[in-house]
């Protein structure tokens, strides 16, 4: 399919305390941070209901993120009968989660939102009418932080697919958010975010449970 990417680079700012935690770590804190953000458009794909994997049935190909893994094991693939199901035409956007981590608060909060905000403030087709893909067994913060995006985003919604079928769209958007610094190995873990990605989860928490900060101070 097509990619689409921007880049972004991010200082560091530790305090005292901070610079003290990040000495005892195994790779230190990088003085910046560089992420690649890349937006795939693919075409006629199948997403997993179960694993939340995409794949090419006609050209049996598994599509995997830059810092994934090198083979698929259970959390890609499972030994279970899915039914297909075509969908109508329609944006499609991947917010699926691995089986077995998908209502995981660290993972969910940390792994996954985060792309959809990149998709709805840093591309273009973020702004068209997009159907976000879940998964069918959502936890009670992302049902309450689901519906409280939908009723922001006025062109997003959300659907569920079924454990036991994989949904053969017509176009796919996925994000692929990519960071990483010179002086370490590898990517970068994602618990280092840019301040408009935490406003983000911030905002998109005390939405879902109408709270407002500003209360507190009154």
């Amino acid at each position: 399919g097509d990619l689409e990417a921007v880049r972004e680079i991010q200082t560091m700012t530790l305090s005292p305390v901070e610079a003290l935690a990040a000495r005892r770590t195994r790779d230190g804190v990088p003085d910046t941070v560089t992420r690649s953000i890349a937006l795939a458009m693919l075409a006629s794909v199948n997403v997993l209901g179960n694993t939340g994997s995409v794949i090419d049935e006609t050209g049996r190909r598994l599509f995997k993120e830059r810092d994934g893994r090198d083979s698929a094991t259970y959390h890609e693939l499972r030994g279970e009968p899915t039914v297909r199901i075509v969908k109508d035409d329609a944006n499609y956007f991947n917010l699926m989660g691995p089986h077995r981590s998908h209502r995981h608060y660290f993972h969910f909060l940390i792994d996954y939102l985060p792309r959809l905000h990149y998709f709805l403030e840093r591309f273009e087709r973020g702004r068209e009418p997009i159907v976000a893909l879940v998964n069918e067994d959502l936890s009670p913060l992302q049902e309450a932080m689901f519906g409280s995006l939908a009723a922001r985003h006025s062109n997003l919604r959300f659907e569920r697919i079924p454990h036991t079928e994989r949904w053969a769209v017509p176009r796919l958007y996925q994000i692929d958010d990519y960071q990483y610094a010179p002086e370490i190995s590898g990517h970068v873990q994602r618990t280092f975010m840019s301040p408009a990605v935490l406003q983000f989860l911030r905002q998109s928490v005390f939405s879902a449970y109408g709270f407002n900060p500003g209360d507190q101070a009154a």
